[in-house]
């Protein structure tokens, strides 16, 4: 496993998620769909020296695979974002509220995101904070995510042509999303986070905030997931680009 390659079924990569590809202001996307769960075997072909000593504390497989996928997917991004091609010299490591942090590259940063076998990074310029969330629809979650969801956003769903469990997993994407941006987590109250735009765009969903202005999201199903990506509303990615690269991947 020299070259770090992981057995996948689907990836997608962009190098350039804005429209402006000279420009510092710049991110870059990658997802995956892996075809097995992470081991420890596949530890040495990505993992830095010094991220050793944190993976060594982890016993069991769940959390393992976790770690390793969110890393692998986060490596990946940071070596399109950056051009370092070996995986090995890129670290990452957790800071005070959890969030991952790109060492030696003073103005990169990175959000991870990972459920089941699908894992998803995006790496960026710090003057451009983004944050990304995959979440599995499932009709199980559908009693919690209903309880989460405001009257005005229940509202708002009905317009859109998915079903409630797509939507009200959508939702809590994106608000997963806004909180890595925010860096807060899930810790503020989830009123805080309410919706009070949804909007159906070519194939996408467009989704904004009431009490984060500043900030807007694009959504997309891909197969049993959705993927969240939240940016600032004035810094919009090309949603043509995204478009392809998911259509590519997921065969749509």
């Amino acid at each position: 496993m020299e070259n770090a390659e992981i057995d996948q079924s689907r990836e997608v990569r962009l190098k350039h998620l804005f429209n402006n590809r000279d420009g510092p202001e710049q991110a870059a996307l990658y997802m995956v769909q892996m075809r097995e769960c992470l081991h420890r075997e596949h530890a040495e072909a990505f993992l830095h020296p010094g991220e050793w000593e944190f993976f060594g504390t982890l016993k069991f497989e769940r959390r393992i695979h976790s770690y390793l996928a969110g890393r692998y997917a986060a490596k990946k991004a940071v070596s399109l974002f950056t051009g370092v091609r070996d995986l090995r010299s890129i670290r990452i490591e957790r800071g005070c509220f959890n969030q991952p942090v790109v060492i030696g590259w003073a103005n990169v940063q990175v959000s991870i995101t990972h459920a089941g076998n699908a894992a998803g990074a995006i790496a960026f310029h710090e003057a451009v904070p983004m944050g990304i969330d995959i979440e599995r629809v499932s009709v199980s979650a559908m009693e919690v995510l209903m309880n989460q969801a405001s009257p005005r956003e229940l509202e708002l769903m009905q317009s859109i042509p998915h079903s409630l469990e797509r939507m009200l997993t959508l939702s809590w994407s994106v608000k997963e999303a806004l909180s890595k941006v925010l860096r807060t987590g899930l810790t503020l109250p989830t009123e805080l986070l309410e919706l009070n735009r949804l909007e159906a765009c070519d194939g996408y969903v467009i989704s904004q905030f009431a009490n984060f202005m500043q900030y807007e999201a694009v959504s997309t199903f891909m197969g049993r997931d959705v993927c969240s990506i939240v940016y600032p509303k004035r810094r919009p990615p090309d949603l043509g680009v995204l478009r392809h690269a998911v259509e590519q991947a997921y065969q749509y």
